[in-house]
């Protein structure tokens, strides 16, 4: 009768720990998520699916509407947003768009490497980069290059995309003031 009553107990400790277990990591989970950079905005995601001597005037107007300035020297145009800054540049031998800009102030906080370890050299999207660390501080985007900036409170971070897929990931850390 004691050994089942041992046995009882080792079952309903083995069960708790069971569930603390299971709860613990269900709130590690919940706040990695909570920790994470801030999702993408939606606008760096629609100018990804810009892509450069494909995309026509139409395609960014239909994104971005009209733009409020427009540059135009012998061979290319430029426009250009008031309320965003984007700049899209055209090549006007083709019609096409050549390349585009985007820059913001991010507000990431500190970076946290697990978000790193997504991304992986030779087929990492920048999509995907987009999904794991938000909206960039920089992009600019050409014919097959694609680069993006990050800045996080101790550390840039700065991609570089060869035909659609990472090809470099490097980070810098930021000197300590004081």
């Amino acid at each position: 009768m004691v050994l089942c009553q041992a046995r009882a107990r080792f079952r309903i400790k083995k069960f708790f720990m069971k569930q603390t277990t299971l709860l613990v990591l269900l709130l590690c989970g919940a706040a990695c998520v909570f920790a994470r950079t801030p999702p993408a905005s939606g606008e760096v995601e629609a100018m990804l699916k810009l892509t450069p001597y494909v995309s026509t005037q139409s395609d960014v107007e239909q994104l971005f509407g009209k733009p409020d300035r427009v540059d135009t020297t012998r061979d290319q145009m430029r426009w250009m947003y008031k309320d965003r800054t984007v700049s899209f540049v055209w090549d006007m031998r083709v019609n096409k768009l050549k390349e585009y800009y985007f820059t913001s102030k991010g507000k990431h906080g500190t970076l946290d490497q697990s978000q790193l370890c997504g991304l992986k050299t030779g087929a990492s999207s920048a999509s995907d980069a987009v999904h794991l660390l938000g909206d960039p501080e920089g992009m600019n985007t050409s014919r097959d290059k694609q680069l993006m900036h990050y800045e996080f409170a101790d550390n840039t971070v700065d991609l570089q995309f060869h035909q659609g897929k990472l090809m470099m990931l490097q980070i810098r850390g930021k000197e300590k003031k004081g």
